[in-house]
């Protein structure tokens, strides 16, 4: 009863103030000999009240999703509208992501967690001054650059955007390595909301009808190898979506150094918010099991379980992004 009950009272709490401002307002003025100025107000505050709503918009979340594509497997979560309106203006907040290895978080682990850029782009990020450079930041070691003899395991069919130069911008600061949150993702069918970075279209706001589905886009996975510090090794490669979408300006892209049989986690919240609805936090998990990493075949196979699936992806080669 008492969750109802804060939800009545997050889709009222402006109505409520209004209706009180001009019933106290109203009771003053009329025992002040302002009788007819003060009746006024108290008819006025019963109209208001007329405003309360008592059907709202309600979050279901529904599961983790992992659609395949030809150079990386994307993890979205799927959201219905269960209730009795539609929600406006609905944006996913990323409030924690999290990543582990072998049961330890990687932000702990200094030699373990990368930060990858590009840098032959330097029209969207350039007043970072993350460009050219090797930057030291608490907890992550450097910042690093893939070039064009990079080589990814990848799927050989489907059509998706692989992880290249011009995908590879990115709008996280340095003190924003270690807690990415408070920050949007994107919806994967948004509604029309603007511009913003180089003219790109925002993509966090979306509509959702009584009973209708929509995904919050979170991150792209890839296995790359490449070279950081010298050493040709293989690494898991998360890339963070923004509010511009999962194709263009992701927020930030994420190096994890992976071998056989390695398994990580990815923990994630997120708060879905938007206008006549009750605000939803999700809260879930990925465990990534990496069950084969075959250099000389060419070969990767990982095994992917979330709280609603199980699900083994296998078939990677080794090409060009």
């Amino acid at each position: 009863m008492m969750p109802l009950v804060c939800a009545w009272f997050q889709i009222n709490w402006k109505v409520l103030v209004i209706f009180f401002a001009f019933l106290i307002a109203g009771i003053v003025m009329y025992c002040s000999n302002l009788k007819e100025l003060g009746a006024a107000l108290i008819a006025s505050s019963s109209v208001i009240l007329s405003l309360l709503k008592f059907r709202y918009g309600v979050f279901e979340p529904i599961k983790l999703v992992i659609h395949k594509f030809s150079h990386s497997l994307r993890v979205s979560y799927l959201v219905r509208n269960s209730g009795k309106e539609s929600i406006t203006n609905a944006v996913p907040i990323m409030e924690v992501l999290k990543i582990f290895k072998c049961d330890t978080e990687l932000k702990e682990l200094g030699k373990q967690l990368y930060v990858i850029t590009c840098e032959k782009h330097h029209v969207l990020c350039t007043s970072f001054g993350l460009y050219g450079k090797s930057i030291s930041v608490p907890a992550i070691r450097k910042i690093y650059s893939i070039n064009d003899d990079a080589e990814v395991y990848c799927w050989v069919d489907g059509g998706a955007p692989g992880l290249t130069c011009e995908a590879l911008s990115k709008l996280a600061t340095p003190d924003q390595y270690i807690d990415i949150e408070g920050l949007f993702l994107s919806w994967a069918t948004p509604k029309q909301w603007g511009v913003g970075l180089g003219n790109l279209k925002y993509c966090h706001v979306t509509d959702l009808p009584v009973g209708s589905f929509n995904e919050v886009n979170i991150l792209d996975l890839y296995i790359f190898r490449f070279n950081i510090d010298g050493t040709q090794e293989i690494y898991l490669v998360l890339r963070v979506h923004s509010e511009y979408g999962a194709d263009v300006l992701p927020r930030i892209i994420y190096a994890v150094p992976i071998r056989e049989d390695d398994k990580i986690t990815i923990s994630i919240r997120i708060r879905l918010s938007g206008e006549n609805a009750i605000d939803k936090t999700i809260s879930d998990s990925l465990s990534i099991h990496i069950k084969k990493l075959d250099l000389q075949d060419r070969k990767a196979k990982l095994e992917l379980k979330g709280r609603e699936f199980d699900i083994v992806v296998t078939d990677f080669t080794l090409r060009k992004p």
